[in-house]
């Protein structure tokens, strides 16, 4: 019953238009914002009445997303979030108290919103919200129906005209750095793509960035200023911390040490991002200890077993690379061997470029998507061996057959890590949880 409603669903949602024209020349992009806030409109502003962290910013928005969101539940909010894109399956974009919501919550909030769907359908097509527009809409729903007092939302896409830029003037406003994705959108420099970014600062609400260029902080500030509220500027911490057996140990600046699921050195600079904003809305530090500890992320740097130890990783742009990079030397291992499967919009020489200065043996394979469509495995492995003639490498099109068949073949003292997408890690942590367990138990973990 549960997988019949969420298929319908699923249907339903990609029979909506598509958003390939959002901030490009066809129209401006403030037509799809403005779309969104019609439906908004016809459905009663179901988006008021919560306090908000919005989280903008190319690297470590997720994670932060859900470092405040735990941090908040306990303590003892009523906590929802909205995150994208989802690894393995689309309740994952919704949160509420921790868990993703249900299928029926959602075929709950599309029923909701179906008046007003008709009603924007005699303007036109165009005039529908697309795929992702719809789940930001069915978010304010929920939200509402489960009363919600605090909404953490990440941004998808830029930020001035993205779809949860509709909500009023956040408490905190969180921008985590500016790097390059999404270039053929948001612009082609970083001081383009912060300027778009920074659309999430309003009047009324509290800054707070991690981006470490001062020349991009400056444009983020002047936002911050122009809309006249202060702009605090969070950097790296030099807490001392350890990988070990799937978790970072570190040491804060009070003495007390933490073990938490998150991995790597930038996932402590999300850490310190998170804390600021506990410290603006004045949550207690007690709170905030446990809001780490049980914070988890799917596919971002996780560790999905051992013997051999496998890392499944979502990073899809050269930072994220370097980030995941950074960690993967932390970790003990006498072979490394990356199964690698890249976005055709992405920068594939770069990021095959970064792994293979640690990597030993490359597999190629592409998610089993058609959009956002990926580069085709053998154009990646064309790349490879022209960077690393020397470098064992092969093609496998099939990205589960190519986890279990790297698994079988190689020795247990090999690291094995799968990156390049988080579409493509979605598809390979199916292996270990599959989409059907996570609807029917709300977990995307084990024993949570």
């Amino acid at each position: 019953m549960i997988l019949r409603i969420y298929k319908r669903l699923q249907q339903e949602l990609e029979r909506l238009p598509s958003i390939q024209g959002y901030m490009t020349n066809r129209r401006h992009p403030s037509f799809y914002f403005d779309r969104v806030r019609r439906v908004l409109d016809l459905l009663g502003n179901p988006e008021r009445g919560f306090r908000y962290v919005h989280i903008g910013g190319t690297s470590g928005k997720g994670s932060t997303t859900m470092l405040i969101h735990s941090m908040l539940r306990a303590a003892g909010k009523r906590v929802g979030s909205n995150l994208s894109p989802h690894v393995t399956t689309l309740v994952e974009r919704i949160m509420i108290n921790g868990r993703p919501v249900s299928p029926t919550d959602l075929w709950w909030a599309w029923t909701q919103m179906q008046p007003a769907l008709r009603k924007v359908r005699t303007l036109g097509k165009d005039y529908l919200p697309s795929y992702f527009e719809a789940l930001v809409v069915m978010s304010f729903l929920l939200f509402k129906k489960y009363r919600v007092e605090w909404v953490v939302l990440e941004v998808g896409c830029g930020g001035e005209f993205d779809a949860t830029n509709v909500i009023p003037p956040p408490d905190v406003a969180v921008i985590t750095s500016i790097g390059l994705d999404h270039t053929n959108i948001l612009g082609r420099t970083r001081k383009l793509i912060a300027r778009t970014k920074a659309g999430i600062i309003k009047h009324g609400s509290y800054v707070i960035t991690g981006e470490g260029d001062a020349a991009i902080r400056r444009i983020l500030c002047a936002r911050a200023q122009r809309m006249r509220t202060p702009c605090l500027y969070v950097p790296l911490p030099s807490w001392r911390h350890k990988t070990f057996q799937g978790k970072t140990i570190f040491r804060m600046p009070n003495g007390k040490t933490i073990s938490t699921p998150l991995i790597g050195e930038h996932q402590i600079h999300n850490m310190a991002l998170a804390m600021a904003v506990a410290r603006h809305i004045k949550l207690p530090l007690s709170a905030v200890i446990r809001g780490i500890r049980a914070t988890k992320l799917p596919a971002r740097t996780e560790y999905i077993q051992s013997s051999p130890d496998v890392i499944i990783d979502g990073a899809h742009n050269p930072d994220k690379i370097k980030a995941l990079v950074r960690v993967i030397r932390n970790i003990p291992h006498k072979r490394l061997h990356a199964i690698v499967g890249i976005g055709h919009a992405k920068p594939a020489r770069q990021i095959i470029r970064e792994l293979g200065k640690i990597t030993d043996a490359f597999t190629f394979t592409q998610a089993p998507i058609d959009q956002p469509a990926p580069e085709p495995a053998g154009s990646l492995l064309r790349i490879a061996k022209k960077l690393f003639p020397s470098k064992p490498m092969r093609m496998v099109k099939n990205p589960k057959r190519a986890v279990r068949s790297v698994m079988k073949e190689n020795p247990r003292d090999t690291l094995i890590v799968v990156t390049g997408s988080l579409y493509l890690a979605g598809a390979v942590r199916e292996l270990w949880f599959p989409e059907e367990r996570i609807l029917t138990t709300r977990s995307l973990f084990p024993r949570t």
